[in-house]
């Protein structure tokens, strides 16, 4: 049986978030002037109560299966609720990172501009298991994406983009916090690198 509930007690979440943007005009050499460099950086830690089930090794019988030397009883993982009242347990909230970021390197010069920048998101958990044995959670991932500009003249311009030139996959894992088996793979996607190219008008 599943069932939403509402945490008895209050949850919280701080953080930081730093923001900076420059050029280098500062440089002696011309054609490095141009530079530009821009990121934007934020770390969250966050806390939470939530409700688990104690986990314990039992002995469980089992019917014979009909295959010779079938053992009837093996030991085996049970939640229980200790001494059946509900058991609160101080977490990272779900589905918050504790750190993502994005960092853009750029050039411009005349109407033309181009832009290189990386996307980074750290591991978090976006579930938490009744007994522990088995946490959803969206591993790290980081992206690289390429974009163009032309300015033509003041009402025409030109763009080229390139989303995760280095195709790389988003994923999950599951982990076990009674056991260590570390973070076993669970599902991956994987979007490929797309490329917009287009024309914009300004009226």
């Amino acid at each position: 049986v599943n069932l939403a509930y509402n945490s008895p007690d209050p949850s919280y979440a701080w953080g930081l978030e730093i923001e900076h943007q420059m050029n280098f005009g500062f440089l002696p050499v011309v054609w490095l002037k141009n530079i530009t460099l821009s990121y934007n950086l934020s770390i969250t830690r966050s806390q939470t109560n939530i409700i688990v089930g104690k986990s314990v090794i039992d002995t469980v019988y089992v019917p014979a299966s009909g295959t010779p030397g079938t053992p009837r009883f093996r030991p085996d993982t049970t939640a229980l609720l200790t001494d059946g009242i509900a058991e609160l347990e101080t977490r990272q909230s779900e589905d918050q990172p504790e750190l993502y970021g994005n960092v853009a390197l750029g050039y411009d010069i005349g109407g033309f501009s181009a832009r290189i920048s990386v996307f980074y998101q750290s591991r978090y958990t976006r579930q938490y298991s009744a007994n522990g044995t088995a946490d959803a959670i969206v591993n790290a991932f980081a992206k690289w994406d390429l974009a163009f500009k032309e300015q033509i003249s003041s009402t025409v311009s030109l763009f080229l983009n390139v989303n995760n030139f280095t195709n790389r996959q988003e994923s999950t894992s599951r982990l076990n916090k009674l056991f260590d088996w570390g973070y076993l793979p669970r599902t991956s996607e994987l979007y490929g690198t797309t490329v917009d190219f287009g024309i914009r008008l300004s009226l």
